[in-house]
């Protein structure tokens, strides 16, 4: 009856249905199951014995009890191995809700986007010149002022987002979601990656007050400086160093580019962004924090 048939192996994500997903098996389900197997087996080899014997009363209702045992193993292990009846029903399709700028109410922007008005966002748009339809290479095109508000919904903290989160406000889907992501990221970083990197230069002429604002504020605090050894300006400290790590999934362990065949990336580079301390894989960042709140990234590895 299960000759054949590998019981232990469980089907890989992608081949199991969206809906049976989430009912992964656990290790208890696995004993269970193999104990059942084995119950099963055992059954079948007792019941070929009794009817390879001489056909008796006690034979034949030992070999009954035997059927009604082997039937409900047989039940007991497709319950834990199949979904459940209720989870076959026909989920509802998501559609795009095609939102833009004029379709959200002034209070969303400080709670969703961080952004205080509707006037903020067009403005970034227009002075990072974007284009009106945003594709890649693979012909995935966005509309690019949806896209631009599911980016600020997605990087915006501390709000928690989720997959129902993005299909009930924009009716994406999250699959969706981090495609649009990645393909804005990657835009912004061809296009505009020298306002990101060695920018100190433009924040040097503003080192002298941001001084200043930090030795008034400790003033304020009972921690009072004086000028001994030099005039005003002289105070030293201008920005407060920040180390953080954002923690994230195992890299390196998927493909090095897109496309069929490719090859798989080495290693190392999964070693390289685990860090002991924390026990997690995840890129650690330091920054130097000014008291006008902005942040000037210091290096972004180590």
């Amino acid at each position: 009856m299960c000759a054949g048939v590998n019981y232990r192996i469980r089907p890989s994500i992608k081949k199991l249905c969206v809906r049976r997903r989430h009912l992964g098996l656990n290790a208890l389900d696995r004993i269970n199951l193999k104990y059942l197997q084995q119950v099963i087996i055992s059954s079948v080899v007792v019941n070929k014995k009794l009817l390879a014997k001489k056909a008796t009363r006690s034979n034949i209702k030992l070999l009954q009890c035997v059927k009604v045992f082997l039937l409900y193993a047989v039940t007991s292990y497709y319950q834990i191995l199949l979904a459940p009846d209720e989870l076959n029903f026909r989920l509802p399709k998501v559609k795009n809700r095609h939102r833009n700028i004029q379709s959200f109410d002034d209070e969303d922007f400080p709670t969703n986007f961080r952004f205080r008005s509707k006037e903020q966002i067009r403005l970034l748009i227009r002075c990072f010149q974007m284009p009106e339809i945003m594709r890649d290479s693979y012909g995935h095109k966005f509309i690019t002022v949806e896209l631009f508000l599911v980016v600020l919904y997605y990087l915006h903290f501390p709000q928690v987002t989720t997959d129902l989160s993005f299909k009930a406000i924009f009716g994406w889907p999250y699959w969706k979601v981090n495609l649009g992501v990645r393909i804005f990221l990657k835009w912004m970083v061809i296009n505009w990656r020298y306002l990101i990197y060695d920018n100190m230069k433009f924040w040097l002429p503003y080192l002298p007050s941001c001084a200043e604002k930090v030795r008034l504020k400790l003033g304020s605090m009972g921690c009072n400086f004086d000028y001994s050894e030099g005039g005003p300006g002289t105070f030293n400290v201008a920005f407060f160093i920040d180390n953080v790590i954002w923690g994230s999934c195992r890299p390196g362990g998927g493909p090095v580019r897109d496309g069929p065949n490719s090859p798989r990336n080495h290693p190392l580079i999964q070693q390289s962004f685990y860090t002991g301390w924390k026990m997690i894989h995840g890129l650690k960042w330091q920054t130097c924090g000014l008291p006008n709140g902005n942040l000037k990234l210091f290096y972004s590895m180590q």
